[in-house]
């Protein structure tokens, strides 16, 4: 490192700040992060680290709607709380009630698995391009945005059994996400769309799986779909021809169309990084799938020690940038969590009825 500076997030943390009206965080981020602010070992300080966590969250669709913990320990614990049953009786007059409830106590277990994002600026680049000096922070910005899409990729479809070899691979590699955890055998609930496009009809059977006691209040559950699937319930509810009907179908008071889409009271979320290749049958890849939940069931663990390090390798005329940080995804209550699988994005297919 050059003087021990470590200057990867600025000019990205300097814009997200503003956006988010972050002026103090703004006026940090503008100084180069030098080793007389980071952690022994190239961390960046807790302060900062915590921040641009939190910045990073509030430009992902998904990471900024879910329950997200910045946790120092790489492990532990994380408190969840349940009632089960009626816990009232009938009284009876001048008795004392002897029977007493309590809700139930239980712990979620974590442990953060290291996630790292690797590039290299060369010397050609730095001294060529278009934008001049200005090009390789261009460079740093671009990769952090990837860095962000990454880690929404991975609650999304993380998956530890993966064996492949390509990059997608190689990311999901890192954890199990939301995908991956929300299986029968956890105790989630899975609604097989049968390779039928999405509808009314699909999103009340999807609801019907899930206890009466998770649905009392629909307006706190969201259905998470991917971009295509938000626009072909669009194009369902625009074929409705009364205003009885639209009432049904729309939620009001909504700032976009994909906003507007609301069977029984549940807002659709449209998620651009859900999967729209996944295989249905044979060699069919317009699989999709949707969630149906309570977005704070879903719990991401984010390790506060984020590090990012440069480092110029004069010999071999380069720059090599490294960004670690350490994550796990947990669904809180799988019995209140519904997976729609096998949900076909061809516009061409038959909805399910």
């Amino acid at each position: 490192m050059r003087g021990g500076e470590i200057q990867l997030l600025n000019a990205v943390e300097i814009q997200l700040a503003r956006e988010l009206g972050m002026l103090e965080y703004a006026s940090k981020a503008a100084q180069p992060l030098t080793s007389a602010i980071a952690d022994a070992g190239g961390g960046l300080a807790n302060e900062l680290a915590t921040e641009f966590i939190k910045l990073t969250v509030d430009e992902s669709v998904l990471l900024s709607m879910v329950r997200t913990e910045i946790r120092s320990a790489p492990a532990g614990e994380l408190s969840k709380i349940d009632v089960g049953g009626n816990v009232s009786r009938a009284g009876v007059e001048n008795t004392a009630g002897t029977e007493t409830r309590r809700p139930t106590f239980n712990k979620l277990t974590y442990s953060v698995k290291k996630v790292e994002t690797l590039f290299d600026i060369t010397g050609e680049f730095e001294t060529g391009n278009i934008e001049g000096s200005g090009g390789a922070q261009t460079v740093r910005d671009v990769m952090m945005d990837a860095t962000m899409n990454d880690w929404e990729t991975l609650l999304i479809e993380g998956d530890i059994s993966n064996g492949g070899a390509t990059d997608f691979d190689k990311l999901v590699q890192a954890n199990d996400g939301v995908n991956s955890l929300a299986t029968l055998a956890n105790g989630a609930h899975v609604f097989d769309a049968g390779n039928k496009r999405i509808s009314r009809a699909l999103i009340k059977q999807a609801l019907k799986q899930m206890p009466t006691k998770y649905r009392r209040d629909t307006s706190s559950l969201r259905l998470f779909v991917s971009s295509d699937i938000a626009m072909d319930m669009a194009d369902e509810g625009a074929t409705r021809v009364t205003d009885r009907g639209d009432n049904i179908y729309f939620s009001e008071g909504a700032s976009s169309i994909a906003e507007q889409i609301g069977p029984f009271g549940i807002r659709v979320v449209p998620v651009p990084l859900m999967p729209q290749d996944l295989t249905l049958s044979g060699t069919d890849s317009q699989g999709s799938v949707a969630w149906l939940c309570d977005p704070m069931n879903i719990r991401v663990v984010i390790h506060r020690q984020l590090t990012a390090e440069s480092e110029r390798k004069a010999r071999e005329d380069r720059t090599e940038v490294t960004v670690r940080t350490a994550t796990d995804y947990l669904i809180e209550n799988t019995n209140a969590f519904v997976k729609i699988a096998n949900l076909l994005v061809d516009f061409a297919g038959s909805r399910y009825t």
